[in-house]
């Protein structure tokens, strides 16, 4: 059996880092991350602070597309770019 494809990394290209859209869309996603992040600093119970850093960790993920590594949700997937094992 043949090892499975490797999945497509999506990624912004330099032109989509630098377009109006992007830039408007980075500063939201890094608001919605600080205010997330204040909140995470406060007591909350633990099922909320779970949901919290899910949601802290998906932001972080969208914002990492402009960077020229994967995003963190293909970093921890298991996938070592040569097949499962």
């Amino acid at each position: 059996m043949s090892a499975p494809a490797a999945p497509e990394i999506f990624r912004l290209t330099s032109a989509e880092r630098t377009s109006p859209l992007w830039l408007r869309l980075r500063a939201h996603l890094q608001e919605r991350l600080a205010k997330a992040r204040a909140r995470n600093d406060g007591a909350l119970a633990p099922d909320e602070t779970a949901r919290l850093r899910g949601r802290i960790a998906c932001l972080k993920d969208l914002l990492a597309l402009e960077e020229d590594r994967p995003p963190l949700s293909t970093m921890g997937d298991g996938w070592r770019g040569e097949g499962n094992g």
